[in-house]
């Protein structure tokens, strides 16, 4: 089940000095879109906003789209309103290569058994090729999809990865490429599921010598062999196979070639394994807060202190046996075996990129593409902009994701500081905006740079200026 705290996100705002706040929440149980409007003061933060419509979610019948709270947090009004929902809809691509009948499934082939993280469900199927009657018998898959915007590339990219590395004995097996069963463009894919737990959650079993070998081993053949930095080593990414006791990467979310703009220079995957190796056995992880942490201050620590809770292998009981594997296997990386490019790997893989989304014949909110010309809209804006009421009155299909709730809401406990806003002399504000939505009328002008988004992607960055009368802030969605 869904942990109750990653229930809600937050993947938009309208933000005015003095206010009303817009907060743009998405509900993973129910994955469904609501916005959430109320004052400065009842809504400072998007936690704010998360935590107002954990309150009331289970008042909220199937078709509301939008809700405005109090300043105590008390429900003022909800809307059904079309014009009000703020979900998106987004372009699905197909796939440019022939697929076999064997490596696709359909969305309705698809049984859901439990639902485990954002945009991530444990499933089984219910076509021929499972034919054990019981669905407690069937095979379990985990399902992982995109539902808003700024996750489609990097679950393009994991597809496609898992799929050209399936076979590999410390990663987990690909499974099917999951289709609409509507106009058969791809929603995402499934993997073999893991049980047993994280080297993060599961804490029973004793570490193994043969568990951390095989994780170098990994990660030789990930930048050596396939020209791939990977970008996301850690314990809540493992697992170990019950069956063959093998360690198992579990994902490639954030994985890049090596060289290319999405790459994070400040820290390579080598270091990446020696802050997981430390905080798996001291479960210290204060020494990795952000990208730019230096391993070199771990690797100096004279001793490891191994948690109370954890526990080594007999046969090698002594944490310095673990140290002089890690620090014999760095130095032969960094030294005699490194490489800077995707393409000096041994067997480089390579994929083809996200295709970008479709141009939309006209604006739906004016008459005309003249009209929108002359409003200062882009007459013709990717589809990927459009809300899906907006996708619909021009009968464009949309991919219905909605589901029943499985949960009762966690209401988060309040967190109340000021917003990010940065001063001007004369008394305006900037408000960063990761992304771009639509201008909308009488909202001020932007300046633009480029600006590093999540793990070395390369974004436009845009900033608003605002006054008393308001401006609009875009998260990244």
């Amino acid at each position: 089940m869904l942990s109750p705290e990653g229930r809600f996100g937050e993947y938009g705002a309208l933000l005015f000095v003095e206010g009303p706040n817009v907060y743009y929440i998405v509900d993973w149980d129910q994955r469904r879109w609501y916005s959430v409007s109320g004052s400065y003061k009842a809504l400072r933060t998007a936690d704010d906003a998360i935590r107002d419509l954990a309150r009331h979610i289970d008042q909220l019948g199937p078709d509301v789209c939008a809700i405005t709270v109090s300043d105590a947090g008390e429900l003022v009004s909800v809307s059904t309103d079309p014009d009000d929902d703020v979900t998106l809809a987004l372009h699905y691509a197909h796939l440019s290569e022939p697929l076999d009948a064997t490596e696709t499934r359909t969305r309705s082939q698809l049984v859901e058994v439990d639902r485990v993280f954002p945009a991530t469900d444990l499933v089984s199927l219910i076509d021929g090729a499972d034919t054990r009657e019981s669905p407690s018998e069937r095979k379990v898959y985990v399902f992982k999809y995109a539902m808003v915007l700024q996750s489609q590339p990097f679950n393009w990219d994991e597809l496609h990865i898992l799929k050209a590395v399936s076979g590999h004995p410390s990663i987990v097996p690909f499974g099917h490429i999951i289709l609409d069963e509507v106009d058969s463009t791809v929603l995402g894919f499934t993997t073999a599921y893991i049980p047993g737990g994280t080297l993060e959650e599961n804490r029973s079993r004793p570490f193994q010598l043969a568990w951390l070998q095989q994780l170098t081993a990994l990660v030789d053949d990930l930048n050596l062999r396939f020209g791939l930095q990977h970008q996301d080593i850690t314990a809540r990414n493992l697992a170990i196979d019950p069956v063959t006791n093998r360690l198992q990467l579990l994902g490639c979310r954030r994985a890049s070639k090596l060289g290319s703009p999405k790459c994070w220079p400040p820290r390579p995957d080598i270091d990446d394994v020696i802050f997981t190796v430390y905080e798996i056995l001291t479960r210290d992880e204060s020494s990795r807060a952000n990208d730019e942490d230096d391993v070199s201050a771990i690797e100096a620590l004279p001793h490891w202190p191994l948690h109370d809770s954890m526990t080594l292998e007999s046969a090698h009981p002594e944490m310095a046996t673990y140290r002089a594997h890690l620090t014999e296997w760095a130095h032969w990386r960094r030294t005699t075996r490194h490489i800077a490019h995707h393409a000096d790997a041994t067997h480089p893989i390579s994929w083809p990129t996200h295709p970008p989304p479709p141009r939309a014949p006209s604006v739906v909110r004016y008459a005309s593409p003249a009209a929108a010309a002359a409003a200062g809209e882009d007459p013709a804006p990717p589809t990927a902009r459009q809300t899906r009421t907006e996708a619909r009155r021009i009968g464009r299909y949309v991919v219905p994701w909605e589901r029943p709730a499985q949960q009762r809401p966690c209401v988060p406990p309040p967190y109340l500081p000021e917003p990010g806003l940065s001063a001007r002399e004369d008394g305006r504000w900037w408000l960063d905006m990761p992304s771009r939505l639509p201008r909308r009328e009488g909202s001020p002008p932007e300046e633009e740079e480029e600006e590093v988004g999540e793990r070395g992607s390369r974004c436009k960055h845009y900033r608003r200026l605002v006054d008393g009368k308001g401006g609009l802030m875009d998260s990244v969605m």
